[in-house]
């Protein structure tokens, strides 16, 4: 069993936020429908949100919880990764359901942090990132649903 740090977890999911940035960039680039392009774009620009959004809350935590210790380690996020196979011109349906399992990747990871940690302080942090992903899933849904 792997055993990291709150802020290792975090930084696992940061990385993946970036890649999948970069990921959505280079689609966007050889899409060829207008509706696809504008799809990839809004999803990199909202990874990169999220991005920083972890950035900036692993600059102001608290020392003491990013530098616990864990018993699990997010193992599935490198195969998550490994997963990105889209057609270099995919179609919208595509791109919006590849959207979804990454975001359930996340989803999986803060749900299994929160239930597995013992210290209710980290425990709160993963419960609390768990709930935002839940509200940003739903709100790609939404923005995905108004561009189509």
């Amino acid at each position: 069993m792997a055993f990291e740090r709150t802020r290792d977890i975090l930084e696992h999911a940061r990385r993946f936020h970036a890649e999948m940035a970069a990921y959505y960039e280079r689609l966007e680039n050889t899409a060829r429908k207008e509706r696809v392009r504008m799809l990839l774009e809004y999803l990199r620009r909202h990874e990169l949100a999220l991005e920083r959004e972890l950035a900036n809350y692993e600059a102001t935590a608290r020392k003491s919880v990013l530098e616990l210790w864990h018993k699990y380690a997010p193992a599935d996020i490198p195969e998550k990764l490994s997963e990105l196979n889209l057609p270099s011109d995919p179609s919208y349906e595509e791109v919006v359901d590849l959207a979804l399992r990454m975001d359930e990747t996340l989803l999986e990871l803060y749900a299994l942090a929160a239930q597995r940690e013992p210290d209710p302080k980290v425990r709160e942090i993963f419960s609390l990132l768990h709930a935002e992903g839940l509200r940003e899933r739903a709100r790609l849904l939404r923005d995905a649903f108004a561009l189509d």
